[in-house]
């Protein structure tokens, strides 16, 4: 009991101050991506904002032009004839010109068109007189009816009607008019420039793609042009009496009180700015605004508004909290285990006094085999810099010895703070210079290894304090060169996509021609005689189009646009019964052996894939070896911990690999190896497409591939292909 009662004293302290710390960390984590999160939805907003009013940006200027051409005041005078056809001559270069606005028409003062122009497919088309409409009933008519000249009238963003119906598929159209007057000042209706609200639309969606799932556009009156579901667009065009300030009316009532801003409300994130469409439309291209201009419109303050919102509901902002939550249980878990065996030892100790001395050794060589068992390198230094102690994975990473190290300046040792050369500016050195500021400090830098190779690593430097007095710093570091590789394969496939895409195309136009130049070759080849001179000539060009057609096949490959059908295959097996047949592609002084593992592989592919890229990889190791050599291709099991595969939801994999006594790769060139049409081989020896095309089969599979190599000691390259669970 007394026991029980001594290790309870020990672990309740010691489990509070744990449940502490893990709340602070805790919450900082989830205020980091609380703020990051903001910063996401509001940077978003802000762009999409910019892109509504850029679109807007000068539309007053390209109206005023329109209105004051002297080919529509003569139009205005005649009414009829030659120079009416002008004018709608002049309107239809224009809009194909411009390319974003819908239609420009002139209207009369009685609310019939006398001049329309449309832009339908890229082209302009004109109305014919019989099918222009009376647009007297239309808001816009009435709202410019009422207008002085020299003002102009800017309408909502709504859908185009057509003969009293909304127009099929719907059109979002937004119109900028103006009153027009002939030379005695008589009103003579108006022009009415029609911009394509489909291009502000989608400009917008394109700036705030960010935040695209989410993000809205609303109307002064709380309607959606560009709403959460599509449904929900266009509500005021067809009746629809749900808005903003019925399904969200306190979210809706805080927008309307300001011009932009960020709040939450029920644990939903609201983020705003308001965007006036007046201000846009008086704004030059160069900023500048036009103050002799006015714009009017239907609402009695004489403007009204979009307001751009983002609503990320709750559950999405609980998501990366929950789980830091169910990380930080399972770690703060094992702690606590681990507290309470050590308080319980620490009771048992006190209470044998006898053997006092020997728990306390106990429990040091305890803790000194948890550090020794980190899989991350921890060294300490003192104010001095020098090395106070150090684990042995901190030593197998940068390849000293204890003795090498500890007392040592550990910043000169191995610290600079590029690749390429050391900083001897030691005050400079973020690790060392937490000691002075007393805040711990993590980024990326480099350790040079004894060998003077550069190890990149991610570091947290945290000061030690005692008595209140920082005495020197812990540092944490983990090797993240094979994170830097797999993030260079990423881009290395992101590249292959782009090359791939473009190596389609040349395939499919290069084949089409081939197939012309081949049939008429083979036409020409029928009609000439065996005996004529031109016959041989005729094999040539066939001959020529047979070997474009190899090359074809070849950018498919590329390109991936071959598409096979995966099925469960055993690699083993495939392997094996290929032997003879890879025996005949390397010449006859190099030995090839297949040593199989005995166990069964199976993975998804097709077999010619499988072929394929192994025909590639042993001709490649051949052509390395001319004086000769030996090439061995083994298969096998293997798990992958690499962060990009436990991405994927796999580590499990089937391996074969084909290692060759070659002349070997530079960096430079295994950096290389895998890009389309790169070759190191004499310009008629090879395209440079047979690693690019291994490397275009094991993406389709899932797959990853690696190669080894040094120049002078050959190269071994491992393709990885994910097993199918029995």
């Amino acid at each position: 009991m007394a026991q029980w009662k001594r290790a309870s004293s020990i672990f309740a302290p010691l489990a509070l101050l744990l449940a502490v710390i893990a709340a602070i960390i805790y919450h900082a984590e989830v205020n980091k991506d609380r703020a990051d999160i903001r910063s996401k939805e509001t940077l978003g907003v802000r762009m999409g904002s910019d892109a509504l009013r850029f679109n807007l940006v000068g539309m007053t200027r390209t109206l005023k032009y329109l209105a004051g051409n002297n080919t529509l005041k003569r139009a205005i005078e005649a009414r009829v004839g030659s120079d009416s056809i002008h004018l709608i001559d002049d309107w239809a270069a224009f809009l194909v010109a411009m390319g974003t606005f819908d239609k420009v028409r002139w209207i009369d003062e009685t609310g019939r068109e006398r001049a329309r122009v449309n832009y339908t497919g890229g082209k302009a088309v004109i109305v014919r007189e019989q099918d222009l409409q009376n647009k007297e009933d239309r808001y816009y008519f009435s709202m410019t009816s009422k207008l002085q000249e020299g003002e102009f009238y800017l309408s909502p963003l709504d859908l185009n009607i057509e003969h009293g119906r909304i127009e099929t598929p719907c059109k979002p159209i937004i119109r900028l008019s103006t009153p027009v007057f002939d030379n005695s000042g008589k009103r003579r209706g108006m022009v009415i420039l029609s911009y394509l609200g489909r291009i502000i639309l989608d400009d917008f969606m394109q700036a705030a793609r960010g935040i695209g799932d989410h993000v809205m556009v609303v109307t002064g009156d709380g309607f959606w042009l560009k709403g959460e579901h599509a449904a929900d667009e266009w509500g005021f065009m067809y009746g629809r009496k749900e808005n903003m300030s019925t399904r969200y009316r306190d979210a809706w009532t805080r927008m309307l009180s300001a011009e932009e801003g960020q709040f939450e409300l029920a644990g939903d994130l609201w983020t705003f700015k308001t965007v006036h469409p007046r201000l846009a439309v008086l704004t030059r291209s160069d900023s500048s605004a036009a103050p002799s201009l006015s714009v009017q419109s239907e609402e009695p303050q004489g403007e009204y508004l979009w307001k751009v919102v983002s609503h990320l509901p709750k559950a999405a902002l609980a998501q990366s909290e929950h789980q830091r939550r169910r990380r930080m249980e399972v770690i703060s878990l094992f702690l606590v285990v681990v507290l309470a065996v050590i308080s319980w030892e620490l009771a048992a100790a006190w209470t044998r006094q006898k053997e006092a001395e020997q728990e306390e050794r106990r429990l040091a060589e305890r803790l000194s085999l948890l550090m020794q068992s980190l899989g991350e390198g921890v060294f300490g230094v003192d104010r001095r810099g020098l090395c106070t102690f150090i684990n042995p994975a901190a030593l197998s990473f940068l390849g000293f010895s204890r003795e090498e190290v500890l007392n040592k300046n550990a910043h000169d040792l191995f610290h600079q703070h590029n690749e390429h050369g050391r900083d001897d500016r030691a005050g400079e050195c973020p690790i060392l210079t937490t000691m002075k500021s007393g805040d711990a400090w993590h980024g990326e830098t480099f350790f040079f290894r004894k060998d003077g190779a550069p190890l990149p690593v991610f570091v947290t430097a945290s000061p030690t304090r005692q008595n209140a007095e920082v005495i020197g710093t812990v540092v944490v570091f983990q090797d993240v060169s094979e994170r830097r590789k797999y993030e260079e394969q990423l881009r290395q496939s992101q590249k292959m996509e782009a090359v791939g895409t473009l190596a389609g195309g040349v395939a499919h136009d290069f084949n089409n021609i081939l197939t012309v130049i081949t049939g008429h070759a083979h036409l020409l080849q029928m009609t000439v005689p065996e005996e004529d001179p031109s016959s041989e000539d005729i094999e040539k060009i066939i001959a020529a189009g047979e070997r474009g057609k190899k090359i074809v096949e070849k950018l498919r490959a590329v390109s991936e646009t071959q598409s096979m059908t995966p099925l469960p295959i055993d690699l083993e097996t495939a392997v094996v019964s290929l032997g003879s047949f890879l025996r005949r592609l390397v010449s006859e002084n190099i030995d090839i052996v297949t040593i199989p593992s005995g166990e069964a592989l199976t993975v998804l592919a097709h077999r010619t894939q499988l072929e394929q890229l192994l025909m590639n990889i042993v001709s490649n190791a051949g052509d390395a070896m001319p004086e000769g050599g030996a090439i061995a291709v083994t298969t096998g099991r293997a798990v992958l911990k690499r962060p990009l595969v436990r991405a994927n939801g796999g580590s499990r994999f089937a391996f074969v690999s084909v290692t060759d006594t070659g002349e070997g790769m530079d960096d430079q060139t295994k950096q290389r190896a895998f890009d389309p049409f790169f070759t190191t081989k004499e310009p008629d020896k090879g395209m440079g497409l047979g690693l690019a095309v291994v490397f275009g089969i094991v993406k389709q599979l899932n797959g990853y591939v690696d190669i080894e190599s040094g120049k002078g000691h050959g190269t071994r390259v491992t393709v990885y292909l994910p097993l199918v669970e029995e």
